[in-house]
């Protein structure tokens, strides 16, 4: 257990990695459920990564045991990861922002882009999402049928929030309309109605054919067959 957030308190100088904490609703004490972006966790040795951890870096918490046991089909992978990713999404919940009602706290963003025009926010808030997309899959192949009915709900709630938060009616587009913004949004299934979906895959495609690839994230979702939909997409 670490004695202090060494990423989201404010005093310490420099907070690890300049961590954006804007944002983020009170008790910096609240550590049950979240994970740490760098492992191990380095709070006496120096600054070794934050806890909480970036948003992205964090969804492994979901993310792995998702991956583990659709790979794998063992349950017993499925039951322990499950309590993981659902401890994960609750402390996600409850750190929202109070003004865009998402988890979008951290530092890096997509941080291997070449340009930096997807908002850092949009990528935070994008992978607590997955956290929670994969949590929703999980537990209803547990037959946690309240846990499901719960988390769907919530998930319905960001996608609508994120939504709002990042589409540019103007262009028809996500996130600064850049491959990884437009990328996130299809991979999800945010666009609200088909006709916007259709006009964001055109977005995507121009956003493509303009510049080489612009960061980790649209590699991974052109790449990954997780998501039937963008692969369809794509």
């Amino acid at each position: 257990r670490p004695t202090h957030y060494r990423c989201c308190d404010p005093t310490l100088h420099p907070p690890s990695f300049g961590c954006d904490f804007t944002g983020i609703t009170d008790n910096f004490t609240d550590y049950h459920g979240d994970v740490p972006d760098a492992i191990p966790y380095g709070e006496q040795e120096g600054y070794w990564g934050g806890w909480p951890g970036d948003r992205s870096f964090a969804a492994s918490g979901a993310e792995i045991p998702f991956q583990a046991w659709t790979n794998s089909g063992d349950p017993q992978v499925l039951r322990e990861g499950y309590l993981v990713a659902r401890a994960l999404v609750e402390f996600n919940d409850r750190h929202r922002d109070r003004l865009f009602h998402l988890p979008m706290f951290g530092h890096y963003g997509d941080w291997q882009a070449l340009t930096k025009a997807t908002p850092k926010g949009a990528v935070e808030s994008f992978s607590a999402m997955l956290a929670l997309n994969r949590t929703v899959l999980m537990a209803r192949a547990l037959g946690e049928t309240a846990d499901a009915k719960r988390y769907a709900a919530m998930l319905v709630a960001y996608k609508s929030a994120w939504h709002a938060a990042f589409f540019n009616s103007s262009t028809i587009s996500y996130a600064g309309d850049t491959q990884t913004g437009n990328a996130m949004a299809l991979y999800l299934d945010v666009p609200p109605t088909a006709a916007v979906r259709a006009q964001v895959i055109k977005a995507l495609a121009r956003a493509y054919s303009n510049a080489t690839v612009d960061g980790w994230a649209f590699s991974f979702f052109l790449s990954s067959s997780s998501s039937s939909s963008f692969s369809g997409d794509a």
